[in-house]
C-alpha cells in the first residue's frame, strides 16, 4: 500500500534538496520505503536509483540530460502526452547529474499535485 503524495510535503522536500540537504525523511512523502531509498541513494550520486525513483513515480515521463558548461548538469523532463512542444516542460540543473534528475523528479511530481511554486 502506498501513500498518497501531498504537495505541501513535496514542496518541503525540493525546498530541502535545493538548499543542499539531503532528503532524510523528507523522502517519506514519496510514498513507500524503497522511493525513500532511491531518494537518498541518488542524492548521494547514484544514477540507478535516480533511474528506480523515475520509472516509480514518473512512469512515461522523457527525459534529455546535458553537461553544460561550469560543471552543471540540465535535466529536462516532458510528460510525453502531448509532446516536447506542447506537453508539461520541468528543468533543473546540479552539478551532479543524479541529483539534477532528482531534483527534476519532485518537480514533476509537484506539477502532477495541482502546479509548482
Amino acid at each position: 500500500m502506498t501513500r498518497r503524495i501531498n504537495k505541501a510535503d513535496l514542496q518541503d522536500l525540493l525546498a530541502k534538496l535545493k538548499a543542499g540537504g539531503g532528503p532524510g525523511d523528507y523522502a517519506l512523502c514519496l510514498g513507500t520505503l524503497d522511493q525513500l531509498r532511491w531518494c537518498d541513494e541518488a542524492w548521494k550520486g547514484s544514477f540507478g536509483a535516480a533511474y528506480a525513483l523515475h520509472k516509480a513515480l514518473i512512469p512515461g515521463w522523457s527525459i534529455n540530460m546535458s553537461f553544460v558548461p561550469y560543471g552543471v548538469w540540465h535535466v529536462d523532463l516532458s510528460d510525453n502526452h502531448t509532446g516536447w512542444a506542447t506537453g508539461k516542460f520541468i528543468n533543473a540543473t546540479n552539478e551532479d547529474p543524479a541529483r539534477a534528475w532528482t531534483l527534476a523528479i519532485v518537480e514533476a511530481l509537484i506539477w502532477q499535485c495541482g502546479g509548482g511554486e
